[in-house]
Order: C-alpha cells, then structure tokens, then sequence
C-alpha cells in the first residue's frame, strides 16, 4: 500500500481521468476488496463464488460508475466501494437461495404431498376450475408441459404455486417490480396453457 501522500496523488490523479491514473487507484485497493471479500463472504457461498470473483464484479460495477460520481475524500470513495462489494455479495447471496428454491421445488416428487398440493394450485389455475386435472395422470402431464416452458416462465410459476409468494414478494426475488412480476407470471400461465391445449388435441388426433 503506497505512503498516505502517494495515495492521495493517485486519488486525485484518478479524479482528474489523467492517462493509467484509473487503473492504478483500482490496483491499488484490490488487496482490501479481495481481504473484505474473503471475510465476508458466507462459507454457504464459497463453492458457488470466490472472493476473487466478488473483487472483479465490484471492480467491474466501480469502473462503469466511476466517472459519473463525485468524491469530496479516499473514504467517500472507499465507502462507495464498499457499498459496491455489499451488493455483490448480497446478490450471490440471492441466487443461492433462489438456487435452492428451485433444487427443493424440483426434488420433490409427483407422489409427494408437496408437489400435488402446488400442481393442484398451478392446473385449478390454468383450467380456471378447481375440481379439473385431479387424476394423477393429469397432473403428470401438467408436470411435464411445465418443464418445457423457459426457465423465467418456471421460476415465476414455482414461486407463485408452490412457495405462495405474493407478486411483489416475488418481484424482490427476481429484481422486478410487483406488476412486472404479475405480468410475467400472467404470460407463463398463457404459455402453459396453449402448450398443454396443443398437447391435448395431439392426444386426441391420435386416438
């Protein structure tokens, strides 16, 4: 780490966009990013992320920004990096999470209690009657037209259905507003329900 006075003269160096002066301030503050990253990333997430992909993120986001923001001191910007690092961690920490949601959601079995309960909701759903698609071969079939919708349309559904989130709930899951959560979910149960009517007038045809 350069002397107090050195680093003051990259800090402002930097703040006048003189030639390399960017990339030095930033060389020079990887050591921190990396030793805070390392202390507070979660063990839970250590197999998912390293503290040196956490650094290159933060770095990433801080030069994208850089320009743009106004530093009256290296702790205004050491904070603003900091809070940057936060973020990123905070967001890994979102998709573990969401990750396993969705390892949960699809271990479960047909047979189990878990999974009928939540293809019960989703088929009263798309059919608009409670009392249809209660045959297990019924829900089988919901099962296997839901796991060819795209990922974001089986995400939202999972979450509405079998976590019975509400949609601004799900909106903070999926970095959207409530609405916009509300819409894509309306657009998934659309996609289900024209792939499951195609489905079914295929059986039929066959027969």
């Amino acid at each position: 780490m350069p002397s107090s006075g050195a680093l003051s003269q990259i800090f402002q160096a930097a703040l006048q966009d003189r030639p390399g002066a960017v990339d030095q301030l930033f060389a020079v503050y990887r050591p921190l990013l990396l030793y805070l990253a390392q202390r507070r990333l979660r063990a839970r997430l250590r197999p998912k992320a390293g503290a040196s992909d956490i650094v290159q993120l933060t770095e990433w986001k801080a030069r994208e920004y850089f320009a743009g923001q106004e530093f009256a001191t290296r702790r205004n910007f050491h904070a603003w990096l900091c809070t940057i690092l936060d973020n990123q961690l905070a967001t890994i920490g979102r998709h573990f999470v969401m990750a396993k949601k969705r390892d949960v959601a699809r271990e479960c079995s047909l047979s189990s209690p878990e999974a009928k309960d939540w293809l019960h909701r989703l088929s009263a759903r798309v059919s608009g009657r409670a009392d249809q698609l209660q045959a297990a071969e019924a829900l089988e079939e919901v099962m296997l037209v839901f796991q060819t919708l795209p990922p974001h349309y089986q995400l939202v559904l999972r979450l509405r259905y079998f976590e019975m989130l509400s949609f601004q709930a799900i909106g903070e899951q999926i970095n959207r507003q409530g609405d916009a959560a509300r819409m894509l979910h309306n657009r998934a149960i659309a996609s289900l329900r024209e792939k499951l009517h195609a489905s079914q007038n295929g059986e039929s045809s066959r027969s």
